[in-house]
């Protein structure tokens, strides 16, 4: 209604609130008076992350995850046995989800505690765990409390997607057949959307539904592919790159079938390439980013010509030209391109570009990726 509320701190200097349920809940982090000996510690210096801090650049006293309603404020969350924690997460029911380190010992490996993600409901934080690996964090969460995110396994070497539920606890969603997946988006139906690696050079966009993951492949001819956000209909949205480093073509999947170039779509006139489509919500609208003809990037928000989006100008609500869709490129066919990749830079990159809620966090306040 036009007021911003200060939610305050733990008695620390900062805070920030990072998810807000249809109920008014908030959830995110803050911190309190603590020192903390890892507090301008990188979170991980062995796993492809590239966090400065665990959430603030600078700090020097603890972060502990919160819960703040409107009639009881900020309540302190706990990190279940070590100095930090973050709440990224909170659904309708109030379940939230984030992630802590888990002692005050750091690991040889990493130079921090163990990272693990965790899940909170009506006052208990239970630790998720990971799946043999030294770090692991939730990309999301849905209404019925599953989590879903990305682990190390044991030995750090590898890293896969997973998810969690009360009923059958941690569970390793597996590769496309090389050594990386990650889930970052599950909807109510419990169907995940993410990337992993089918070979050592390339990412492919997947969805995983009913125990199997489907290659999703790419679009345009590029050699990497991310889904971002998949809807209760089943429709998915992502990005797609031909050097497996940079966005190239936000796409668009219905029910896991073939991806269609966003830009394909979208009204002649408009002066916008989709370069990235970012979430999905049930009505069919996505939110972007787009690039200009004079290369200027640009928020964008795609509304379709369907029932429910009655008189948008220029709209002829008629189906999606067969052709475009003969444009884009089946899993199976996915090839990787030798010109296109730089293979020093790559995959790595590209899971990292986008990596998780906490790291784009940290990236607000001055954290910096490597070049």
């Amino acid at each position: 209604n036009g007021i911003i509320d200060n939610l305050g701190t733990l008695g620390g200097t900062q805070s920030i609130a990072n998810a807000i349920s249809d109920r008014g809940q908030v959830a995110g982090a803050a911190l309190n008076a603590i020192s903390d000996p890892f507090a301008n510690n990188p979170l991980c210096t062995g796993c492809g992350t590239f966090a400065q801090t665990f959430l603030f650049v600078p700090a020097a006293t603890q972060a502990h995850a919160f819960r703040w309603t409107e009639a009881g404020g900020m309540q302190d969350l706990g990190a279940l046995g070590g100095p930090d924690s973050s709440a990224s997460f909170v659904n309708r029911r109030g379940q939230i989800a984030g992630e802590f380190f888990t002692s005050f010992t750091p690991n040889s490996s990493t130079g921090v505690p163990t990272l693990d993600p965790f899940f909170w409901d009506n006052g208990t934080m239970v630790d998720i765990g990971t799946l043999g690996g030294t770090f692991g964090f939730p990309n999301w969460m849905n209404n019925s409390g599953q989590v879903v995110g990305v682990s190390n396994l044991a030995g750090d070497q590898a890293t896969h997607a997973f998810l969690w539920d009360k009923k059958e606890g941690l569970k390793d969603l597996g590769t496309l057949g090389e050594s990386f997946s990650e889930a970052i988006w599950i909807n109510d139906a419990g169907e995940i959307v993410g990337d992993s690696s089918p070979t050592p050079t390339t990412d492919h966009a997947f969805l995983w539904k009913d125990g199997v993951m489907t290659d999703l492949g790419t679009v345009a001819d590029d050699a990497c592919s991310e889904a971002m956000s998949i809807n209760s209909q089943g429709q998915i949205v992502g990005f797609g790159s031909a050097d497996c480093f940079n966005e190239d073509h936000g796409f668009l999947s219905e029910n896991g079938g073939p991806i269609v170039d966003l830009s394909t779509l979208v009204l002649p006139g408009s002066g916008v390439r989709l370069i990235e489509a970012i979430f999905i919500n049930d009505r069919g609208e996505i939110a972007g980013r787009g690039k200009l003809s004079n290369g200027d990037e640009h928020a964008v928000v795609l509304f379709p010509c369907d029932e429910n989006h009655s008189g948008i100008e220029g709209c002829d609500y008629s189906l999606v030209d067969a052709a475009a869709v003969a444009k884009t490129e089946p899993g199976h066919a996915a090839q990787p391109s030798s010109t296109a990749i730089d293979t020093s830079r790559m995959p790595v990159r590209l899971r990292d570009r986008l990596r998780g809620p906490m790291i784009r966090r940290q990236n607000r306040f001055g954290a910096s990726t490597p070049k």
